[in-house]
């Protein structure tokens, strides 16, 4: 359900049809009919592939995101994170999935990443760097797992500052948590993804 990688279009294709709506909606895509996208891509052959793989899209996906909240930020918009683009180049995702406020991907970070399982010493470390970051005014980067980065999160957002979690967990299992879901609400933690947000966990 994807325009990219196993979907019916090439990176190079992807960026190709991205550049033409350079900081816009790619949603808008969907309701263009095939006369106009030849129009816009300026590459009948690309345009009808394009349209071809609309029409094997599942639109009640973008209805589930809009649901949730859940924004698509492509790596050609402002606020995709500018750094991910420079260490992973061509190799960055081409879509985040992102629940919350997306400016603070280009924001001052320090990621916090570390066991699940602490004991009472390592929650108090862990609190300690969260309680840090947010007094340098970075924002706090992790995985969101229980443990060293929920604790630091806590610590950060407890202390004025604010988070980001990159996950692999569906958004339900995100927002089921009422503490977590009011960060989101109040704009002080944002959850991103870089596959579809709604498949279930795997460690494969």
């Amino acid at each position: 359900n994807d325009f990219s990688g196993d979907g019916l279009l090439t990176n190079e294709e992807f960026f190709t049809v991205e550049s033409k709506f350079f900081n816009k909606d790619l949603s808008g895509l969907f309701d263009m009919p095939l006369w106009k996208m030849v129009d816009v891509i300026s590459n009948t052959v690309l345009a009808e592939k394009v349209y071809t793989a609309i029409k094997n899209f599942d639109k009640n996906a973008l209805e589930k995101l809009d649901a949730f909240g859940i924004n698509l930020v492509a790596n050609s918009h402002q606020n995709y994170p500018k750094r991910l683009i420079k260490k992973m180049k061509v190799d960055s995702p081409i879509l985040l999935y992102c629940l919350g406020d997306e400016t603070l991907l280009n924001k001052k970070s320090t990621a916090v990443i570390g066991a699940r399982q602490i004991d009472e010493s390592g929650k108090k470390f862990a609190f300690d760097i969260g309680e840090s970051v947010a007094k340098e005014q970075k924002v706090l980067v992790s995985g969101g797992a229980r443990g060293s980065d929920l604790e630091a999160t806590k610590s950060a957002i407890l202390n004025g500052g604010k988070a980001i979690w990159f996950v692999a967990v569906p958004v339900d299992e995100v927002v089921k948590n009422r503490m977590v879901k009011e960060w989101i609400e109040t704009g002080k933690l944002l959850v991103c993804w870089d596959c579809n947000p709604f498949a279930p966990f795997s460690s494969k």
